[in-house]
Formats: C-alpha cells, structure tokens, sequence
C-alpha cells in the first residue's frame, strides 16, 4: 500500500509545485508546458489509483477510507459521516459506522 501511496502523494506534488511555479506569461508557451506536466501528472496519479485499487483495497469502501486519510488524520465517527453522507443522530449511522469500523480493520 504505502509504495503506491507515496507515488500517487509525489506525483500530486510535483504537479502542485508545477503549477505553483508556473510564470506568467503573454506567449503562452510556458503555460501550455506546464498544463502538459499537469496533464501527465494527472494521467500517471488515475493510473497509480486504478492499480491501488485493484491491489490493495478489497473494496470501494476500503479505497474511499484511504482517499479520506490521505487528507489528513480522521476518526471512524469521522469517516462514516464524511463517506456516508450521514451524522450520529440517523438511524443507519449505526451500521454504516460498523461497516467503517470493519473496513478500518482489513486495511489494519
């Protein structure tokens, strides 16, 4: 998992910094260059996330959670609302934040 991880966190920051670093100018000639790194960068993150998901993450659920943790630090009641679109006070929150708690274990 982590190899793949941190080929996707690379790519995304090299194309940050691309972008970041990307000058102003009247010719357009280094903003297309640059929209081509980004375009390329793009390409080689959907192809690092596609064989992500058919190696590692057993499912979309599990692929979801790792997307949301590579944002930042979250807690299972955290995930379930942020995945599932829900809050503690509903009825289903229950089982989505099993179903959570269970996918959390697998990716253990």
């Amino acid at each position: 998992m982590s190899m793949v991880f941190y080929h996707v966190a690379a790519v995304l920051v090299i194309g940050v910094k691309v972008a970041d670093d990307r000058p102003a100018a009247n010719d357009g000639t280094d903003a297309s260059t640059a929209d081509a790194v980004l375009r390329k960068a793009e390409h080689e993150v959907r192809g690092a996330i596609k064989k992500f998901r058919t190696l590692q993450a057993g499912s979309l659920l599990e692929a979801e959670i790792i997307a949301e943790l590579s944002a930042g630090r979250r807690s299972t009641a955290e995930l379930t609302c942020q995945i599932f679109e829900t809050s503690r006070d509903k009825s289903e929150y229950a089982a989505y934040y099993d179903r959570v708690r269970r996918a959390l274990r697998i990716l253990e």
